[in-house]
């Protein structure tokens, strides 16, 4: 049964995901998500970033990112503060826990990458980044194709 979904592109692009999760989880620990991890990798860009910046930055709508936020906020690793110039814009802020948990991210962030491109070559690395930029522009298709 396996054999029959190795033959479909998003069951192996799944199966990838799941085995970066496993390794995320490995070398970070089992309570910090992958999601956590780019959002706070996003503070790297800006320091203090609206909602807008970090759903661009993660490529995930408005929505799904309010809800990361919610969680870390209750976590005490963030806040938010509303816009001084406009209060619709609402801007996140990393507090000391915040800060430590970027820099704990950081710190092991090569051995996360050497862990995962372990026996992969640069070239297929490359490869893989220009499959997922084709996904990506088929997706973004989307709303121009009718399904039949």
């Amino acid at each position: 049964m396996k054999k029959d979904l190795d033959n479909l592109v998003c069951f192996n692009i799944y199966e990838g995901w799941r085995c970066i999760t496993a390794i995320h989880k490995h070398v970070y620990g089992n309570d910090l998500t992958l999601s956590m991890h780019l959002l706070l990798r996003l503070f790297e860009v800006k320091n203090t970033p609206s909602i807008n910046d970090l759903s661009k930055g993660m490529n995930i709508d408005v929505f799904a990112v309010s809800a990361l936020i919610g969680r870390m906020e209750k976590r005490g690793l963030l806040r938010r503060e509303k816009g001084k110039a406009y209060r619709r814009t609402v801007f996140v802020t990393l507090t000391k826990e915040g800060k430590d948990l970027k820099a704990f991210f950081k710190s092991k962030a090569e051995l996360f990458n050497q862990i995962i491109t372990e026996g992969i070559s640069l070239s297929d690395l490359e490869t893989l980044q220009r499959i997922v930029v084709k996904i990506e522009k088929n997706r973004n298709k989307l709303n121009t194709h009718t399904p039949n």
